[in-house]
C-alpha cells in the first residue's frame, strides 16, 4: 500500500507544481494590477507609442542672408494619393506676430523666427501647420535647378537667371511674386522625385544647414517617402487670393478670406486645385482717426 501511495505522489508532483506555479503567477498579475504602494516602486506600465504621421501642411519660407523672407508657400502633401499642392505667397503678405504686431512676412521671419512666423501665417490663412521649413539660397537653387534643363540651352539659362533674381526678392513685390510663380510652376513638376533617396533627403533637411526645420528624423523620412512616390502630374502650384488695402499711399496685403475658404476646402478635400496666377484685388480704405483722452 505504501509503495502504491509513493508512486501516485510521484505522478502528482509535476501536476501540483504546475498548478502552484500558475496560482503564483496569477497572484502576481492581480497584485500588480491593483492599486497599492508597490506601484511607487515598479511604476505604471508605459503606454504604447504611436507611429508618427506624415506632416501634411507646412509653411515654407525662402530667405536671403540676414534672415529676410523673400517668398513663402503653404505646402500640402497628401501621402495617400500621393499629391503635392503648393500655394505660393508673397513676402509682402502681412501677418500678426505676437510682440511684433502686423508686419510683412519679409520682416516676420527675420524678427520673430520661422516658427513664430509660421504660426502667425497659419492663423491668417486659417490653416493649422504641422511643420515649418526655412530655405536659404543654396536650397532655393536646388529647387530651381531643373529650369536649366530646357531643350533650348539659352532659354533655360535665361529662365534660371530670372528665377534666381526673383527668389532673391529683387524688384517690385507683385512682379517678384509673378516670376516666383512661373519658376515654381516649371521647376517643381520636373523634379526627379522617383530618384530621390529618402536617407539623403532626411540628411539634407536635418544636417546640411541649407534648410532649417522643426521636423525630426522620422517625420523627415516620412516626407521623403511621400515625395518619392510623386509623379509630375501630381504636383500643383497655385497662388493664394489676396487683398491689397490702400490708405493714404500705404499698402497692406492681406488674405482674401472669402476666396481663400474655397481654396482651403479644395485642398482639405483632396480635390484638384486649379492653377491660379498671382492676383491682388485692390481696395481703398478710408482713413480713421482715434482720439483718446483721459476721463475727467
Amino acid at each position: 500500500m505504501g509503495r502504491r501511495l509513493r508512486a501516485a505522489l510521484r505522478l502528482l508532483d509535476p501536476w501540483a507544481l504546475t498548478v502552484v506555479g500558475g496560482l503564483v503567477a496569477l497572484s502576481v498579475v492581480v497584485l500588480m494590477a491593483s492599486p497599492g504602494p508597490w506601484r511607487e516602486v515598479v511604476g505604471p506600465s508605459p503606454l504604447p507609442r504611436l507611429a508618427p504621421a506624415c506632416p501634411r501642411d507646412a509653411a515654407v519660407f525662402a530667405t536671403v542672408p540676414g534672415g529676410r523672407c523673400v517668398g513663402a508657400a503653404w505646402v500640402h502633401l497628401d501621402p495617400g494619393v500621393p499629391r503635392l499642392t503648393v500655394v505660393l505667397l508673397p513676402a509682402r503678405l502681412s501677418v500678426d506676430v505676437p510682440g511684433a504686431g502686423l508686419v510683412p512676412l519679409s520682416e516676420a521671419v527675420a524678427r520673430a523666427g520661422p516658427g513664430a512666423a509660421a504660426a502667425a501665417l497659419g492663423a491668417g490663412l486659417g490653416v493649422r501647420f504641422d511643420a515649418w521649413a526655412s530655405l536659404d539660397q543654396r536650397a532655393v537653387r536646388r529647387v530651381l535647378a531643373p529650369l536649366s534643363g530646357d531643350a533650348r540651352p539659352r532659354r533655360g539659362r535665361a529662365a534660371l537667371r530670372e528665377a534666381r533674381r526673383a527668389w532673391r526678392g529683387r524688384g517690385p513685390a507683385l512682379a517678384v511674386w509673378r516670376r516666383q510663380y512661373r519658376s515654381l510652376r516649371e521647376a517643381l513638376p520636373r523634379q526627379p522625385y522617383a530618384d530621390m533617396g529618402v536617407v539623403a533627403f532626411s540628411n539634407y533637411v536635418l544636417g546640411f544647414g541649407a534648410v532649417s526645420s522643426d521636423l525630426d528624423l522620422q517625420e523627415a523620412a516620412l516626407v521623403g517617402r511621400a515625395l518619392k512616390e510623386l509623379r509630375p502630374g501630381a504636383v500643383r502650384v497655385t497662388c493664394a487670393p489676396l487683398l491689397m488695402l490702400r490708405c493714404r499711399g500705404e499698402q497692406l496685403w492681406r488674405p482674401d478670406r472669402a476666396a481663400l475658404e474655397s481654396l482651403r476646402r479644395s485642398v482639405a478635400g483632396g480635390l484638384r486645385v486649379p492653377a491660379r496666377p498671382p492676383v491682388v484685388r485692390a481696395r481703398t480704405v478710408p482713413a480713421r482717426v482715434l482720439v483718446a483722452a483721459p476721463l475727467p
